[in-house]
Protein backbone atom coordinates (compact mmCIF):
# COMPACT_ATOMS: atom_id res chain seq x y z
CA UNK A 1 0.00 0.00 0.00
CA UNK A 2 1.48 3.66 -1.04
CA UNK A 3 0.88 6.94 0.93
CA UNK A 4 0.96 10.18 -0.14
CA UNK A 5 3.57 12.26 1.09
CA UNK A 6 3.48 12.99 3.89
CA UNK A 7 4.06 17.28 4.47
CA UNK A 8 4.50 17.71 7.82
CA UNK A 9 4.48 21.78 6.88
CA UNK A 10 1.05 21.59 6.32
CA UNK A 11 0.30 20.25 9.90
CA UNK A 12 1.78 23.53 11.45
CA UNK A 13 0.20 26.82 11.78
CA UNK A 14 0.32 29.16 8.91
CA UNK A 15 3.26 31.93 9.77
CA UNK A 16 5.89 28.56 9.96
CA UNK A 17 4.27 27.68 6.32
CA UNK A 18 5.56 30.60 4.72
CA UNK A 19 8.07 30.16 1.94
CA UNK A 20 10.65 32.66 1.30
CA UNK A 21 12.85 34.04 -1.63
CA UNK A 22 16.39 33.40 -0.71
CA UNK A 23 17.25 36.38 -2.18
CA UNK A 24 14.86 38.42 -0.65
CA UNK A 25 13.18 39.27 -4.34
CA UNK A 26 9.47 37.59 -5.49
CA UNK A 27 10.63 34.04 -6.02
CA UNK A 28 9.58 32.07 -3.08
CA UNK A 29 11.42 28.52 -2.02
CA UNK A 30 10.82 26.54 0.57
CA UNK A 31 11.91 27.47 4.23
CA UNK A 32 14.65 26.14 6.45
CA UNK A 33 11.40 25.10 8.63
CA UNK A 34 10.75 22.62 5.44
CA UNK A 35 14.16 21.42 4.30
CA UNK A 36 14.71 20.69 8.08
CA UNK A 37 11.47 18.95 7.98
CA UNK A 38 11.84 16.68 5.10
CA UNK A 39 14.42 14.47 7.37
CA UNK A 40 11.66 13.20 9.61
CA UNK A 41 8.84 13.13 6.52
CA UNK A 42 11.04 10.37 4.61
CA UNK A 43 11.58 8.47 8.05
CA UNK A 44 8.32 8.36 9.24
CA UNK A 45 6.87 7.51 5.26
CA UNK A 46 10.01 3.99 5.61
CA UNK A 47 8.03 3.51 9.27
CA UNK A 48 4.66 3.46 7.66
CA UNK A 49 5.52 1.01 4.94
CA UNK A 50 6.81 -1.14 7.45
CA UNK A 51 3.61 -0.76 9.41
CA UNK A 52 1.92 -1.89 6.13
CA UNK A 53 3.76 -5.47 5.93
CA UNK A 54 4.53 -5.89 9.27
CA UNK A 55 2.23 -8.88 8.99
CA UNK A 56 4.23 -10.77 6.44
CA UNK A 57 7.07 -11.04 9.12
CA UNK A 58 4.65 -13.63 11.00
CA UNK A 59 4.12 -15.30 8.03
CA UNK A 60 6.93 -18.85 7.44
CA UNK A 61 5.79 -18.07 3.61
CA UNK A 62 6.46 -14.58 3.03
CA UNK A 63 8.88 -13.14 5.86
CA UNK A 64 12.68 -12.54 5.61
CA UNK A 65 15.19 -15.30 5.61
CA UNK A 66 16.52 -13.44 8.43
CA UNK A 67 13.63 -13.55 10.32
CA UNK A 68 13.15 -17.43 10.19
CA UNK A 69 15.25 -18.07 13.36
CA UNK A 70 13.25 -15.34 15.09
CA UNK A 71 10.13 -16.59 13.89
CA UNK A 72 11.29 -20.29 14.72
CA UNK A 73 12.02 -18.79 18.29
CA UNK A 74 8.27 -18.09 19.13
CA UNK A 75 7.40 -21.52 18.66
CA UNK A 76 10.30 -22.71 20.07
CA UNK A 77 12.19 -24.42 17.12
CA UNK A 78 16.19 -24.46 16.65
CA UNK A 79 17.39 -24.88 13.70
CA UNK A 80 20.21 -27.37 12.92
CA UNK A 81 22.33 -24.68 10.33
CA UNK A 82 22.58 -27.24 7.63
CA UNK A 83 19.16 -26.52 7.40
CA UNK A 84 18.01 -24.96 4.42
CA UNK A 85 15.85 -21.90 3.99
CA UNK A 86 12.87 -24.06 2.32
CA UNK A 87 13.27 -26.77 4.76
CA UNK A 88 12.52 -23.77 7.61
CA UNK A 89 9.92 -22.17 6.23
CA UNK A 90 8.16 -26.04 5.90
CA UNK A 91 9.31 -26.80 9.81
CA UNK A 92 7.32 -23.19 11.14
CA UNK A 93 4.81 -23.69 8.98
CA UNK A 94 4.33 -27.67 10.75
CA UNK A 95 5.52 -26.70 13.73
CA UNK A 96 1.79 -26.72 15.46
CA UNK A 97 0.88 -30.37 13.84
CA UNK A 98 4.26 -31.70 14.36
CA UNK A 99 3.85 -30.67 18.29
CA UNK A 100 0.62 -32.51 18.31
CA UNK A 101 2.09 -35.60 17.50
CA UNK A 102 5.31 -34.82 19.13
CA UNK A 103 6.37 -38.81 20.60
CA UNK A 104 4.54 -40.63 18.23
CA UNK A 105 5.71 -43.12 15.42
CA UNK A 106 3.98 -40.65 13.35
CA UNK A 107 5.45 -37.34 14.50
CA UNK A 108 8.96 -38.82 14.35
CA UNK A 109 8.42 -39.61 11.00
CA UNK A 110 7.17 -35.98 9.93
CA UNK A 111 10.52 -34.68 11.81
CA UNK A 112 12.79 -36.77 9.68
CA UNK A 113 11.12 -35.99 6.34
CA UNK A 114 11.33 -32.21 7.25
CA UNK A 115 14.64 -32.16 8.08
CA UNK A 116 16.28 -35.20 5.38
CA UNK A 117 13.97 -33.73 2.76
CA UNK A 118 12.96 -37.62 2.11
CA UNK A 119 9.61 -38.47 0.92
CA UNK A 120 7.13 -40.91 -0.68
CA UNK A 121 7.79 -43.69 2.44
CA UNK A 122 11.76 -42.56 2.58
CA UNK A 123 11.22 -42.53 5.92
CA UNK A 124 9.78 -45.62 7.72
CA UNK A 125 9.89 -45.53 11.83
CA UNK A 126 8.26 -49.53 13.15
CA UNK A 127 7.55 -49.89 16.79
CA UNK A 128 8.25 -53.38 16.74
CA UNK A 129 5.55 -54.25 19.42
CA UNK A 130 4.20 -57.48 17.37
CA UNK A 131 5.57 -60.83 18.96
CA UNK A 132 7.65 -62.37 16.47
CA UNK A 133 6.27 -64.58 14.12
CA UNK A 134 7.95 -66.12 11.19
CA UNK A 135 5.81 -65.26 7.79
CA UNK A 136 3.09 -63.14 10.03
CA UNK A 137 4.63 -60.47 11.57
CA UNK A 138 7.90 -60.60 10.26
CA UNK A 139 9.59 -61.51 7.94
CA UNK A 140 13.05 -62.54 6.77
CA UNK A 141 15.30 -59.34 5.05
CA UNK A 142 12.05 -56.85 5.80
CA UNK A 143 11.30 -55.79 9.18
CA UNK A 144 13.48 -59.17 10.80
CA UNK A 145 15.29 -57.51 13.97
CA UNK A 146 17.19 -60.26 16.31
CA UNK A 147 17.16 -58.66 19.86
CA UNK A 148 14.54 -56.22 18.93
CA UNK A 149 11.00 -55.81 19.77
CA UNK A 150 11.42 -55.67 23.54
CA UNK A 151 9.30 -52.87 25.17
CA UNK A 152 10.24 -49.46 24.49
CA UNK A 153 11.63 -50.18 21.05
CA UNK A 154 11.72 -48.98 17.83
CA UNK A 155 13.55 -48.72 14.44
CA UNK A 156 13.90 -46.38 12.10
CA UNK A 157 14.71 -47.45 7.98
CA UNK A 158 15.63 -44.35 5.74
CA UNK A 159 15.51 -45.02 1.98
CA UNK A 160 18.55 -42.54 0.95
CA UNK A 161 18.99 -41.48 -2.46
CA UNK A 162 23.04 -41.76 -2.75
CA UNK A 163 25.11 -44.21 -2.35
CA UNK A 164 27.57 -41.59 -1.54
CA UNK A 165 29.41 -42.33 1.35
CA UNK A 166 29.84 -38.58 2.52
CA UNK A 167 25.97 -38.21 1.60
CA UNK A 168 25.17 -40.95 3.92
CA UNK A 169 26.96 -40.36 6.97
CA UNK A 170 25.10 -36.51 6.37
CA UNK A 171 21.64 -38.92 6.66
CA UNK A 172 22.90 -40.85 9.44
CA UNK A 173 24.43 -37.76 11.50
CA UNK A 174 20.78 -35.79 10.62
CA UNK A 175 18.79 -38.30 11.87
CA UNK A 176 20.49 -39.39 14.74
CA UNK A 177 20.61 -35.68 15.98
CA UNK A 178 16.74 -35.91 15.17
CA UNK A 179 15.74 -39.29 16.83
CA UNK A 180 17.88 -38.31 20.19
CA UNK A 181 15.82 -34.80 20.03
CA UNK A 182 12.58 -35.95 19.26
CA UNK A 183 12.20 -39.57 20.95
CA UNK A 184 10.82 -40.01 24.10
CA UNK A 185 13.44 -40.72 26.86
CA UNK A 186 12.91 -43.94 28.04
CA UNK A 187 12.80 -45.46 24.45
CA UNK A 188 15.77 -47.55 22.39
CA UNK A 189 16.35 -47.47 18.91
CA UNK A 190 18.04 -48.62 15.75
CA UNK A 191 18.51 -47.09 12.10
CA UNK A 192 19.13 -48.52 9.31
CA UNK A 193 19.89 -47.18 6.09
CA UNK A 194 19.45 -48.10 2.93
CA UNK A 195 20.90 -47.17 -0.60
CA UNK A 196 20.24 -47.49 -4.08
CA UNK A 197 23.17 -49.77 -4.14
CA UNK A 198 21.21 -51.97 -1.08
Amino acid sequence: MTHEPLDLLRLLPAPFQQTVAPDGGDAAGPSWLALFLQAFQRVLAELEDEIDTVHRSFDPDETRADFLEWLGGWVALSFRADLGEERRREFIRRAVTLYRRRGTRRGLEEVLEVHTGLRDGAVEVNELTSSFQLGVSSRIGADTLFGGGAPHFFRVRLRVPTADPGGVRWYREVATAVIEAEKPAHTRYVLDLSTPTT
